[in-house]
């Protein structure tokens, strides 16, 4: 099982495209650029858009450009507004609760592991990964040059 959806990975990968970028761009170079096929990146394009982390504009000079600093989107905001929350079990969900919860022996450590994560996926924004990916860039660089 994994934690990040596809559609998630492609949505965050979508996003660090457009920071780079830090113009508005078309849905087509975002799905060559991110390696992501048109398809899923115009269905999550929209998505985004509607969670208010994008922001499009039509026509010629059109695209998709980030609504918000990168610094106020956090990966909890993405995958939130693409694949729902993240929980480990079920017991830890707010609607229909297991019935076990209040006597159960691992629903403490559940919890407990639920609010690292939580906190975990809260504290890395995109500027985060904009910052590593362009120290990366630039170590790959002074590398290829001997320096």
């Amino acid at each position: 099982m994994n934690v990040i959806r596809q559609h998630t990975d492609y949505a965050l990968r979508l996003l660090v495209e457009l920071g780079l970028a830090g113009e508005k761009v078309s849905a087509k170079r975002l799905s060559r650029s991110a390696k992501v096929s048109y398809y899923y990146t115009a269905k999550i394009l929209q998505t985004l858009r509607g969670a208010g982390i994008v922001t499009s504009t039509m026509g010629k000079c059109g695209g998709f450009s980030l609504a918000r600093p990168p610094r106020e989107v956090s990966l909890a905001t993405v995958v939130g507004a693409v694949q729902g929350p993240v929980r480990l079990n079920q017991c830890l969900m707010p609607v229909r609760p297991c019935q076990l919860r209040d006597r159960c022996p691992i629903t403490g450590a559940m919890a407990r592991v639920q609010k690292q994560l939580d906190d975990s996926l809260e504290a890395v924004t995109l500027a985060d990964i904009l910052e590593a990916q362009q120290a990366g860039v630039k170590r790959k660089h002074q590398n290829r040059r001997g320096t």
